[in-house]
């Protein structure tokens, strides 16, 4: 189906694959905010359930760090979703400015690869904080499983 406006055309996979990105971006959003609540959980329910409160400095500190990465992760792929939406809204425009023939295409075309290649960075951030903070927040339950007294998993709420 043709659009009105001739300059949309042919602009569609572009928006496919913003989206495509912008979908796996909101996901580890989602998962880093889980990992948040998981440290909650892990806190609360476990660490009360063995009786050892305050809890040491060996499980204090892998929790603490998961939750700093989990936070971490989840501003890396908030900036992905900003950027990568700018890095558009500039390719967009550069593809106008180049039909036009105007000069100020080249700058367009330098912010957009700048912004694209910030976007990817920042999406790389996510990912790599994610996984840092899960091994983290395992290395805490880990901990907190050393502390039960009879060494088993009994310690864990029933599901």
């Amino acid at each position: 189906m043709p659009h009105a406006d001739p300059f949309l055309e042919g602009l569609e996979p572009h928006q496919y694959i913003l989206e495509k990105y912008q979908g796996f971006s909101a996901e580890l959003v989602r998962l880093s905010l889980a990992g948040i609540a998981g440290v909650g959980f892990l806190i609360t329910t476990i660490g009360i359930e063995i009786k050892v409160w305050p809890l040491p400095l060996s499980v204090i500190q892998p929790i603490s760090c998961a939750l700093i990465l989990f936070g971490i992760s989840t501003a890396f792929g908030l900036v992905h979703r900003f950027i990568s939406t700018d890095a558009l809204a500039c390719h967009f425009s550069y593809v106008r400015k180049k039909r036009e023939n105007s000069e100020e295409a080249e700058k367009e075309r330098v912010t957009r690869n700048s912004r694209f290649k910030f976007s990817g960075y920042a999406l790389w951030g996510s990912a790599i904080t994610i996984c840092a903070g899960a091994i983290s927040l395992i290395i805490g339950m880990l901990a907190i499983y050393s502390l039960s007294p009879t060494k088993s998993l009994d310690c864990l709420p029933p599901f």
